[in-house]
C-alpha cells in the first residue's frame, strides 16, 4: 500500500511553480509503494490511490512535485492533492472472446442475461444494449468477464449488442 504521507515539499530557492497533472496509466508495484505509471511514462507516488489496486487502469488528476522526499525508494516524485477514477480506456474488440445472451422468467416477467467473456484488463466499461435501446454499463472482472441483466422484458427475440464493438451481438428466446 503506498503510504506518501511523509512526502515534503522541498523548494529550491522559493515556491516551486506548480505543474497539473492530468491522464491515465496503470498502478504498478514498485520497490516499497505502490506507483502510478502514466501512459506517457515515467513513475509518481500519489497522496491517494482510493480502493484501486496493482493492474488497475486509472486516471489521475493533480499536481507534480518532482521535489518530494518519499519512502518509495523510486519514481520522478509525487502527484499532490490527486483525484483518482477508473480510465476508460478504448475497447479492444479484438480482445472479445464470446458474447452471449439468455433469457429466464415467465410470461410477462422476464430477464434478459448479457455476458461477455474477453481478454480485457479488469475494470474496462462496456455498454451493453438490450434490442438497441436500453443501455447498462458492465466493467470486466479479473477474468475479464462483465455482466449485467435487464428485468421486465417481454416475450421474443431479443438482441443484446456491445456498444463499442459493431456487431458484437447475441440473441436469446423469451418465451
Amino acid at each position: 500500500m503506498a503510504f506518501c504521507g511523509v512526502c515534503a515539499w522541498l523548494a529550491a530557492g522559493g515556491a516551486a511553480v506548480a505543474q497539473e497533472f492530468n491522464g491515465c496509466g496503470q498502478l504498478i508495484q514498485g520497490i516499497e509503494c505502490v506507483l502510478f505509471q502514466p501512459d506517457e511514462g515515467g513513475l509518481w507516488v500519489l497522496d491517494n490511490r482510493g480502493n484501486f489496486r496493482v493492474g488497475d487502469r486509472v486516471r489521475v488528476i493533480g499536481t507534480l512535485d518532482r521535489e518530494c522526499i518519499t519512502i518509495c525508494q523510486q519514481g520522478d516524485g509525487c502527484i499532490r492533492r490527486n483525484s483518482i477514477d477508473l480510465c476508460e480506456p478504448p475497447v479492444n474488440c479484438g480482445a472479445i472472446k464470446k458474447t452471449k445472451a439468455r433469457c429466464k422468467g415467465r410470461q410477462g416477467n422476464f430477464k434478459v442475461k448479457g455476458v461477455v467473456k474477453s481478454g480485457l484488463a479488469r475494470g474496462v466499461e462496456l455498454t451493453l444494449l438490450l434490442d438497441n435501446g436500453q443501455a447498462r454499463v458492465a466493467v470486466t472482472n479479473d477474468r475479464g468477464t462483465a455482466k449485467t441483466r435487464w428485468a421486465g422484458v417481454g416475450d421474443g427475440r431479443h438482441e443484446v449488442c456491445i456498444e463499442q464493438c459493431e456487431g458484437r451481438c447475441a440473441a436469446t428466446e423469451c418465451s
